[in-house]
């Protein structure tokens, strides 16, 4: 058999580390340059919530819910930060695990921060009207949390090692797509549970039972009776809605 005729051997892109004829970006995990306007965008806007959870946080003395969204914005941000590298190299490993891992798991702190705001809005309104005590909504849902963020960040980790074993790709793929379903579960059934009350809520307001006010209760007097602090509140209320259905939205997608 002449040279000729031998079979060429597929080529392999294990030693790429820019973008050159032999390593073309087609070759690449991803197959295309991330948008750098948009990654810049998403890169500060992250950073400034990032900055303004910390100060609103310390100076609420809110230190559980301050910590996950301080974690979730600045994951978010760490994140975008890979994507940039990767427009101006998709090579760049060291970006591409940045970004994979960081973006996989901040709505996991950030869906965290939803269900700690739960308990407390469930005791303003009413803990009568909850099928579950209001101290669990944060224990269920975020210890759910914790255990699609493990399987996220294995999956995450996998496959952020595909840059040298692109046939780990599938295999950290399935671990964040089991973690990520996980997750689209726990938010579901979340989301349930506080329809459930809403209507409870509503059916027992229009028939005029009157809200008991137990001693959990008594810390949020001053809102309950202040109508622009009220206000406030129901501004809150709808930002949490908003952020539930965009992460749930975030999650089902991908």
């Amino acid at each position: 058999m002449s040279s000729q005729d031998k079979p060429r051997a597929r080529p392999s892109y294990r030693s790429c580390t820019q973008v050159t004829p032999t390593c073309p970006v087609a070759a690449t995990t991803y197959g295309y340059y991330p948008h750098f306007g948009a990654n810049i965008f998403f890169t500060v806007f992250f950073g400034v919530l990032f900055l303004q959870s910390l100060f609103f946080g310390i100076r609420s003395k809110a230190w559980t819910y301050t910590i996950a969204l301080g974690l979730g914005t600045a994951l978010e941000c760490l994140g975008y930060v890979g994507r940039v590298l990767m427009n101006q190299n998709p090579w760049d490993s060291g970006g591409f695990k940045m970004q994979i891992c960081c973006l996989v798991l901040a709505p996991s702190f950030l869906a965290a921060c939803i269900y700690l705001t739960l308990k407390h809005l469930v005791l303003f309104f009413g803990p009568e009207h909850s099928i579950i005590r209001p101290r669990l909504y944060p224990w269920i849902f975020v210890g759910c949390d914790l255990g699609s963020m493990v399987l996220q960040g294995i999956g995450g980790g996998v496959a952020a090692s595909a840059e040298s074993k692109p046939e780990l790709l599938s295999v950290g793929n399935g671990l964040i797509i089991a973690g990520i379903a996980f997750q689209v579960a726990t938010m579901s059934v979340c989301g349930l549970l506080v329809l459930l009350y809403i209507y409870k809520y509503k059916k027992a307001k229009k028939a005029g039972v009157t809200v008991s006010s137990g001693v959990e209760k008594s810390q949020y007097h001053t809102i309950s009776t202040d109508p622009k602090e009220r206000k406030k509140l129901m501004v809150f209320c709808s930002a949490v809605a908003i952020s539930y259905v965009a992460i749930l939205i975030r999650c089902i997608y991908r």
